[in-house]
């Protein structure tokens, strides 16, 4: 999301503003929002939350929520997507005597197997991820 600041008018020396708040398109297909709905604002603390505005309707209030906490596997793919192949053939971590390397560790969760459940915790214990 990215909030901007746009310069309404001017009148004699002063400026009046207003604020946009771009929502990706992802965002607004979940909460099944359309072109031109009305919308309400309710701030609480540091949070915004907005709604639409249901003039007479007890329809569900839709939040925007705070980000959900990555998982191990997306944690490590945004590490192993940046990394150069040959890199990623380096052991990062030891489970049980073996050697894990970037790959293996990427397959392990990918597949959510219990060694990839292991490695993950390790990863995380470690600050890895």
């Amino acid at each position: 999301m990215k909030l901007q600041k746009h310069i309404s008018r001017k009148i004699k020396n002063k400026t009046y503003t207003k604020w946009m708040l771009t929502i990706p398109n992802s965002v607004i297909y979940k909460l099944d929002w359309k072109a031109g709905a009305e919308l309400k604002e309710e701030v609480i603390g540091n949070k915004l939350i907005v709604r639409l505005s249901n003039k007479g309707s007890d329809e569900k209030i839709k939040l925007i929520k705070e980000p959900r906490k990555l998982t191990a596997f997306e944690k490590l793919t945004k590490i192993y997507n940046s990394l150069p192949l040959a890199e990623r053939r380096l052991t990062i971590v030891v489970i049980r005597n073996n050697p894990i390397s970037w790959d293996m560790a990427y397959k392990e969760l990918k597949y959510n197997t219990r060694l990839g459940k292991l490695i993950g915790e390790k990863l995380i214990k470690l600050k890895i991820i």
